[in-house]
């Protein structure tokens, strides 16, 4: 994977049935732990990638800490 651009924070109950979903988008993710919780985090995508991300979550995520 690129370089990380942003997250979306997941509970933990969620994470295989939305990492399911990821992997049927063929959307690149990496699963961290920030501070504390499950984070999803991604590279820059393209917008129909992007679009459908924001879809699947109901938000567009937060900044990857640098």
């Amino acid at each position: 994977m690129s370089a990380k651009s942003f997250y979306v924070l997941i509970e933990w109950k969620q994470s295989s049935s939305q990492r399911a979903a990821l992997d049927a988008m063929e959307i690149p993710y990496i699963v961290e732990i920030i501070n504390g919780q499950v984070s999803l985090v991604f590279p820059d995508l393209p917008v129909r990638q992007f679009a459908r991300l924001q879809e699947l979550f109901g938000e567009p995520g937060r900044r990857y800490p640098r």
